[in-house]
Formats: C-alpha cells, structure tokens, sequence
C-alpha cells in the first residue's frame, strides 16, 4: 500500500485504507472515496497545490488537498 500522492498517474488503484478521523473520512466518503473503490490520480497540481482524482463509475473529477490525498492509501494490483 501507498499514499495516493506517491501513485503514478493515469493508472488506476483500489483504494485499501483511509487514514484519518471521522470528519475526514467522513468527508471522503461522500465524495465516493471509500475503501473498495477504484480511483484514478489525474493530475497534481504544482508541489502543494491539491490532487485531482477520479472514482470509477463517475464522470467527475474530485479535488483534495495534498494532506488528505496522502491519507488514502491504495494498492495498483488489488482487485
């Protein structure tokens, strides 16, 4: 497992834990971002700015900020 921000770009990853108190899990997760889920990093916007994803089955892409985003922890291979 890795932080999203540490993930390559384009290929997506199952998301296997969400590091964080309620509120920000809480935060997350109606966003769509929940452990199970696929989700996609598109971009990352400058050194600190936020990191844009996308959770499969949506159209939609989320931005959050870096230190949330180095809260999600996904793994490539998982199914």
């Amino acid at each position: 497992m890795i932080p999203l921000t540490a993930h390559r770009r384009g290929v997506p990853a199952t998301v296997m834990e969400l590091r964080g108190g309620h509120a920000m899990r809480s935060r997350l997760e109606a966003l769509g971002i929940r452990e199970g889920k696929r989700i996609t990093l598109v971009s990352v916007l400058g050194r600190h700015g936020p990191v844009i994803l996308q959770v499969e089955g949506s159209s939609t892409q989320i931005a959050v900020g870096r230190g949330m985003a180095g809260r999600i922890l996904v793994s490539e291979h998982a199914a």
